[in-house]
Parts: C-alpha cells; structure tokens; sequence
C-alpha cells in the first residue's frame, strides 16, 4: 500500500468501542485492547499443547506514551514500558499466557504475595496436568511451591536468602568452599551453590526428589543448578526475538504499542505451529519473509478483482449538444507543447497545460 493510505490506517486504527468506553475504563485501564488480548491469549491455548516444561518471568515493552500504568525499571535496557508476565514453553518458545500488570489487582488477597499470585494465575489453565515451572527469586517462595503442589505443578527456581522459611545457614554470610545439600520434609529440595567468591546461588526445586551432582563434573554442580540454567530462558529469548524482527513504528498511542507487540508474538506462534504441523526446520527470517509474501499476494488478488461496469448517466439534453461550437468539439493533441506560463524561463515549453 502507499504510504498515505499506511499513515491513514495507523490514524483511525481502534480496537474497542468508543461509545462505551468511558464505563469500562473505571473497572480495566486495559479496556481499549482487552479483547483483542483475551483473544489471542485464547487462541494461543488453543492450538497448542505444550511440553512439560514452562518458565515465567516479566516482559518491559518499551513505551513512553502516555499511560496510567507505566512502569520504570531502571536494570533494564529501555527502563520505560508496559510490562506483562508471560509463561512460555521453553523448548519452542511458544506464548501461553500472558497478562499486563496494571497496578493494584482487586482479586489477589492480602495474605498473598504479589509473585505467588502472578505464578498461579498464569499456570491456572495447565493445573493438574504435571507441568514444571521455572522462575527467578522474584517469584519462588515456599508457599508458592506448596500450593502448586496440590494442583500436580513442580517449580524450580532461585530463593531470596532473607526468606524467613530458609535456614539460618544459608542466610550467613560466610564464604562457602563447595556446595551444601539440603533437603525439606515438605516435598522439595534447597541447594547452595558457591559459583563465585563474592556470590552464592540458592535454589529451591520440587521437581527434583534429592540433591544429586553432575557425575564426572569438576565443579560439582547439582542437578538443580543445571535444570535453572537450561530453563530459564523462555521468556527472555521471547524479548530478544520481538526486538531483531518487529513490526513497531512510531506511535503516540499505547494501544497500538501493545498491538504491534501481539503481531510480533502472534508471529513467534505461527512460526512454531508451522514447524510442528510440517515436521519441518525453517529460520524465523525466512518464514517471516514468505509470510509477508504471502499476505501481500492475497492483497493484491483482492484489489485487482474486477467489478461491475456502472453504466454512465446520460443527463445531457439535445439542446445542450446543440450548443456545442465546432472549435469547442475538436480535441487538444496529447503531443501539443505549449509555452510555460511563466514569462521569465525563456520561452520553455511544455506538454502540462
């Protein structure tokens, strides 16, 4: 399309109704794209069923616009945005689930910490089905892993040591030589890693029985270490990947932000549906090459669909083609040059009248 029709677009694009936008707006400040979200967050659950493993975490989507919940965070590159906490399958990088974070939410309880909450809400429509869930310190806690127990979900993760569940061996702040095992009654297992001299690494897992180390390895790194390391990475691999092919362009506007955002992940989708139901390897670039390709054709089969003739209305009296003048009648040659209508160029002549 042209550019005039593209800017015309992106002016008048909404995604809710304006009439009734004003009483939604006390209730969800996220009412002018909320149905679009619940919709692809639908779709997404849909057509997929993913592997055992998921992994949780926030996404910051860069955005200065003018906005009533926007975050600032500033340990991360673009420090202003929307942010989202996102579950996503570790093995495909498929989006499961996702909600914005909006400020103070009316459903969570006030016993409740705010990760734990975020944690359930987002593996609520994988309960009771075995999966395991990875996380960072800001989510893991020891409630946490109880009630997922009860709904057949196991989490690794990395555990605050100012926790007041955790031992008081593992808030001190001697300097650790090697790793120290340490195993709960309630179901899960708490390891100490001593990865660098000024550091040490806590991780509580329910997905593992016992603390066990990597045979053969010099480190003596447990398997709990080794299973974060390799799971952690869902969510962050998502950022990059909506960063290196985006469809974002300038706007003021935070709704069409948020929408440029769900193509970018509505594309992340449709490229691991489409290796799966092709049992097939192709490069997220090429895919979204032949994609846009292939959007572009139908387009383009559209606008050169032929339409009805319209027959010309024939208002034109007798008397008016009697008035016609012989010298009116005649037409102009297309190849006549006639002079420039400025005087001051020389006489140059031109076929523009």
């Amino acid at each position: 399309m042209s550019r005039n029709k593209f800017l015309k677009i992106t002016k008048y694009l909404r995604f809710d109704e304006k009439s009734t936008r004003t009483d939604r707006a006390g209730s969800d400040k996220f009412c002018m794209i909320r149905e679009l979200w619940d919709k692809f967050i639908e779709n997404s659950q849909a057509c997929y069923r993913p592997n055992q493993h998921l992994t949780v975490d926030e996404q910051l989507l860069s955005s200065k616009n003018r906005c009533s919940f926007i975050q600032y965070i500033p340990s991360k590159p673009d420090k202003f945005g929307i942010k989202f906490w996102l579950i996503v399958e570790v093995v495909t990088k498929y989006i499961l689930n996702g909600f914005p974070y909006l400020g103070k939410d009316s459903e969570r309880s006030s016993n409740q910490l705010f990760g734990e909450y975020v944690v359930e809400k987002l593996v609520e429509p994988y309960k009771n089905k075995g999966y395991c869930v990875t996380c960072d310190n800001y989510f893991t806690s020891l409630s946490l892993v109880e009630n997922l127990v009860k709904i057949k979900t196991t989490l690794i993760g990395t555990i605050r040591k100012n926790k007041r569940e955790l031992q008081s061996l593992v808030k001190s702040k001697q300097k650790l030589h090697e790793s120290l095992f340490f195993e709960d009654k309630k179901g899960c297992a708490l390891t100490i890693y001593q990865g660098r001299p000024e550091k040490k690494g806590i991780l509580l897992s329910s997905f593992h029985e016992k603390v066990t180390t990597i045979p053969n390895d010099e480190k003596k790194m447990s398997k709990i270490i080794d299973s974060y390391n390799k799971k952690k990475v869902g969510v962050d691999l998502v950022n990059s990947m909506t960063k290196t092919y985006s469809v974002k362009c300038k706007t003021r506007r935070w709704p069409v932000v948020v929408f440029f955002n769900l193509v970018n992940m509505a594309a992340i989708n449709s490229w691991v549906l489409y290796k799966q139901c092709n049992n097939t390897r192709i490069s997220r670039r090429l895919y979204l090459i032949g994609l846009a390709q292939e959007i572009l054709a139908q387009s383009q089969a559209q606008e050169t669909t032929p339409k009805t003739p319209t027959t010309p209305s024939r208002k034109r009296s007798a008397s008016n083609n009697s008035e016609l003048t012989p010298s009116s009648s005649k037409k102009v040659k297309v190849d006549e040059r006639k002079k420039c209508q400025i005087r001051k160029c020389n006489q140059h002549k031109s076929n523009l009248t």
